[in-house]
């Protein structure tokens, strides 16, 4: 795990200075080592910050050169060691303990196939010196980010974060303000389509790459597809569960494999303590793992001392049933208020709230010498985890008539709320379904959601759309179009920001392809959401957090610290030049979020 960055002059050399500062502003990002790399007779320059993870020693300092090949490499293929055994029997030889050498090797053999062959997280640039051509791409959902900018006549330049482009010399990184009202309404929206909040610089779209030579304008062009990988398995339920319990499992074995301390993020949740669950199992069992830690039982949880929606009495649960201790980082007031702007800065986004407060939970990691987490990210989106994706479902059948359908999931979300606030979406539901005219009110719920993006268009060569009446589509949408990708780079940011690489096993690209080839009855009933993943892994959950229905979601108290603290600073913000110039469109939007307002005024500072 990494940061990487590139800069291709069209008419001068690259200035190697430009080049270093361009990429150790991401020093946040790979804190052991650092190399740069002139190619292309100077024209083209590589750089990359190392965090070492595989093979600590200075072999595995990028750019990495193999024969014909430069890379500079942020992620993790971990399969690396089945396919390195496959090259060796096809005569290669090696010269390091890398993934990033077998990489390279199996583009050397494979080409664009080797994409498919890679089961991992990356976004890396290589270069081919003999065709001149400079590739660069993603893995199949975006874990890893990269973005670009491409300055016509002048130079095309990438790197792994939007904060890098305001150390690149001669490069304006300004607002884009039709964007930034775009993703002050919905996050999801920007970078699913390939932009961000800023003017030229761009997302490279996930299961998709970049070929150009020098001079030619970018375009994206989609190497993984969804739509082709999903078969329809003729499984019973129980034998879904034993399928999908092995899938995991064995992303788990994978995702096992380091040189450096291994840990976990606990939340008390289901997915986390799913996740902590199989890793305890797997300790326990005697199958050989593959350049496994000896210590990989560490389990690291949030609490907010005092506050009543804190959750850290399930994670306790969950460590109790598997007789182990925990690491318990407590975040207040003092240990965040005043790291807010700093964390805000180099984000370089209009990161959720919530978000910041997982930098204390990976920063004591690092302190307590952690480099890896293994988190429990991306099964909510598959299967139905968040409660906008039932109401989304309660609303599409409403749209269809399907009355029966509407009512039964309408009283599993009652369910779902705290018993406060039960009464009063039990009316709204019941209200729902007896109003007259249904299709009609849920088209012109639809149309004001398009209204955000009608102007912009997908920078994928074959973008994703599904059809909104099939129940399944939901979960595409938000696997491959919506709330996921802002969630993986919300906590790519933070987790690099303290030097932790996060390993998100439910990612496995075999999970997921299994997932979305399933029944739907299999994901959601009358009683639970994740239904799978209840009954798969009945054998490491406590019955409380497999039974749990009421989910609060990844909250923090604070909001409440900004009413508390920062209500003076926002009176400020409203009488600076900044906030009276802002479009009206903006200042709308912003009215009744306090915490965005002072997000935008901070990144706006570190601009001027």
């Amino acid at each position: 795990m990494c940061g990487i960055a590139g800069i291709w002059n069209f008419n001068n050399k690259v200035d190697l200075d430009n080049l270093e500062s361009f990429t150790d502003s991401m020093e946040h990002r790979g804190p052991d080592g650092s190399g740069y790399e002139l190619l292309n007779n100077d024209f083209l320059g590589l750089g990359h910050r190392r965090l070492s993870i595989l093979d600590l020693s200075e072999n595995g300092k990028q750019p990495m050169v193999f024969e014909n090949y430069t890379i500079v490499y942020n992620g993790e293929i971990f399969n690396f060691q089945e396919i390195k055994d496959d090259l060796i029997l096809k005569g290669y030889s090696f010269k390091t303990e890398t993934d990033t050498e077998v990489l390279l090797a199996s583009y050397k053999e494979w080409g664009e196939l080797a994409f498919h062959k890679w089961n991992g997280m990356w976004a890396f640039a290589l270069y081919d010196s003999i065709t001149e051509e400079l590739l660069i791409c993603s893995d199949r959902f975006g874990i890893k980010p990269c973005y670009y900018s491409y300055e016509e006549g002048k130079r095309f330049s990438f790197a792994s974060e939007t904060y890098a482009f305001g150390s690149l010399a001669g490069f304006k990184k300004e607002f884009d303000w039709g964007k930034v009202d775009i993703e002050i309404k919905d996050d999801s929206i920007l970078e699913c389509l390939g932009y961000t909040i800023f003017k030229n610089i761009y997302r490279l779209l996930p299961g998709h790459f970049l070929r150009l030579k020098k001079g030619e304008t970018p375009k994206q062009k989609r190497w993984y597809d969804i739509r082709k990988q999903v078969e329809k398995p003729s499984l019973s339920f129980g034998e879904a569960c034993s399928r999908f319990k092995e899938l995991f499992e064995d992303s788990c074995r994978l995702r096992l494999r380091s040189d450096v301390p291994i840990a976990t993020a606990l939340s008390g949740g289901l997915d986390s303590s799913v996740v902590y669950g199989v890793l305890q199992k797997i300790g326990k069992s005697k199958k050989t793992l593959i350049r496994t830690p000896i210590d990989m039982h560490s389990a690291y949880t949030m609490t907010f001392p005092e506050w009543e929606n804190d959750e850290s009495e399930f994670a306790k649960e969950v460590l109790k049933f598997h007789r182990r201790a925990g690491n318990f980082v407590e975040v207040t007031e003092g240990t965040i208020v005043n790291k807010m702007k700093d964390i805000t800065l180099q984000s370089d986004l209009l990161v959720g709230n919530s978000v910041l407060s997982v930098f204390e939970l990976y920063n004591k990691m690092k302190k307590d010498g952690i480099t890896v987490s293994i988190d429990g990210h991306g099964v909510d989106e598959m299967l139905y985890g968040y409660k906008s994706m039932i109401w989304e479902y309660f609303e599409q059948q409403l749209a269809i008539n399907n009355i029966e359908v509407a009512t039964k999931i309408g009283e599993y979300l009652v369910k779902t709320f705290p018993k406060s606030k039960r009464k009063e979406n039990e009316d709204y539901i019941k209200s729902r379904i007896n109003q007259s005219l249904i299709k009609k009110i849920y088209t012109s719920l639809k149309v004001s959601k398009k209204d955000q993006t009608k102007k912009l268009k997908s920078l994928s060569n074959f973008p994703y759309a599904w059809d909104m009446k099939d129940p399944e589509s939901i979960a595409k949408k938000y696997f491959f179009n919506g709330q996921l990708l802002p969630v993986l780079r919300n906590f790519d940011k933070i987790s690099m920001m303290a030097g932790i690489e996060v390993r998100m096993p439910f990612m496995d690209y075999r999970l997921v392809e299994f997932s979305f080839s399933l029944p739907f009855h299999y994901k959601l009933n009358e009683e639970f959401n994740k239904l799978i993943v209840r009954e798969a892994f009945q054998d490491v959950l406590p019955p409380r957090i497999k039974n749990r229905v009421l989910k609060l979601g990844f909250i923090s108290p604070i909001e409440v610290w900004i009413e508390k603290y920062f209500m003076g600073e926002i009176k400020q913000i409203k009488n600076t030049n900044f906030y009276k110039e802002l479009p009206y469109r903006t200042k709308a939007l912003l009215k009744n979020n306090n915490w965005k307002l002072m997000n935008l005024y901070f990144l706006n500072e570190s601009q001027n």
